[in-house]
């Protein structure tokens, strides 16, 4: 049998905290959540995020969790923005496209983006040391700009994400938070050196597959990079799994994260499988079909389930254990269980040769009989009662 066993990469279990009736369907557990993010996830999961809350969430989802280092972090954040208000608000009065291109090279200026490295994904790194990327430097656009007053969303891409703006009339403005004068890409801007002027001039990229997505998208998406675009390894397959959620609530319509908590506990329960642990094993098919019903993966790794078990028990000749197993599956898979109903007839009819050999005829019979409800007319029963003594 060939196992479904899916991993999905961008770029046991105990009591779980309440949080809200409707995220029933997949519950934090205790071991998922640290110092800051039980209060935030509640906040999250109950709908009531506020600006704070988003700047919150940049640190969080950069891995700032524990009280001590997120205030510090939190105190670094507050001064950038204060600094933002003391310089920046005298360009609000003239609205959101001249505001928007004084934001970013205000940015630059004030060496808060000073040195893009690809994998400086975390608020940390932008904090700490002024490197960036275009994840980083976007959400950290998008908070400073909608703090203002003014409209934004994030935009992600196969490998890249950006900001946009939307004006007070509706039109929307790329904004390219990777360089200084990434404002509205293809536009020729002036630049004022010391003693002469220069054109600057940044292409206008047309991504075929550019994704709307909100600031929290934007934010769930650090959960992603973590694992994938800076090379880390999660040696723990729970770790993973709760990164995949913790980006899930916080971006729900985004299907990488549904996507991947679906890979990610089929994983978890084919390996409790393999050693075992079937008890494990069937907790996380239960979340999965309150979180994701009918799916295909689910299903066959839950024949798998089924059949593990079975064939144990009919290579230890427990027959009645063994048909038990293999009819449980039957039920719930339904027609996708064709090698589960294989087995159950294999098991049916060894019992009954058994039962047979033994000479215990009765007992051969009734099994034959109860076969036969099953696999109406098969020879092989049918041939079996014939041969029964009278």
């Amino acid at each position: 049998m060939r196992l479904i066993y899916q991993v999905i990469l961008f770029i046991s279990l105990i009591s779980s905290i309440s949080m809200a009736s409707d995220y029933d369907k997949l519950p934090f557990q205790k071991h998922e959540l640290n110092g800051v993010e039980i209060e935030f996830f509640r906040k999250v999961i109950q709908n009531n995020m506020d600006l704070e809350s988003y700047y919150d969430a940049f640190l969080i989802a950069s891995g700032i969790t524990d009280t001590e280092s997120f205030l510090e972090y939190k105190t670094k954040l507050n001064i950038l923005r204060q600094k933002a208000q003391e310089d920046l608000s005298q360009y609000v009065s003239a609205g959101s496209e001249v505001f928007a291109e004084a934001l970013l090279k205000w940015l630059y200026q004030e060496q808060i983006l000073s040195k893009y490295v690809i994998k400086a994904t975390l608020a940390q790194d932008l904090l700490d040391r002024g490197q960036y990327n275009c994840l980083s430097s976007s959400i950290l656009y998008n908070l400073l700009y909608t703090e203002f007053g003014f409209k934004a969303k994030g935009v992600l891409t196969k490998d890249h994400s950006f900001s946009t703006i939307i004006t007070e009339d509706g039109r929307e403005i790329d904004v390219e938070t990777t360089i200084a004068y990434g404002y509205n890409p293809g536009e020729r801007q002036v630049e004022q050196l010391e003693s002469i002027q220069r054109i600057v001039y940044v292409p206008k990229s047309n991504y075929r597959d550019r994704t709307d997505v909100s600031v929290a998208t934007l934010i769930a998406s650090l959960y992603a990079n973590s694992i994938s675009l800076l090379g880390r390894s999660i040696n723990d397959p729970l770790e993973g799994l709760a990164m995949y959620k913790k980006g899930y609530y916080l971006a729900p319509d985004f299907d990488f994260f549904s996507k991947n908590i679906v890979a990610s506990m089929n994983n978890l329960a084919v390996d409790y499988i393999k050693n075992g642990n079937y008890e494990n094993a069937w907790s996380y098919f239960n979340q999965l079909e309150k979180f994701a019903p009918n799916n295909s993966i689910t299903t066959q790794n839950k024949i798998y389930y089924y059949n593990t078990i079975g064939t144990l028990y009919l290579n230890a000749k427990d027959y009645p254990s063994a048909i038990q197993a293999f009819r449980e599956g039957i039920t719930d898979i339904g027609a996708d269980g064709k090698v589960l109903k294989r087995n159950l007839k294999v098991a049916y009819y060894n019992y009954a040769v058994n039962e047979y050999n033994a000479k215990r005829y009765n007992n051969a019979n009734f099994i034959s009989n109860e076969a036969l409800e099953v696999f109406p007319n098969d020879r092989d029963f049918l041939e079996l009662k014939k041969n029964m003594p009278k």
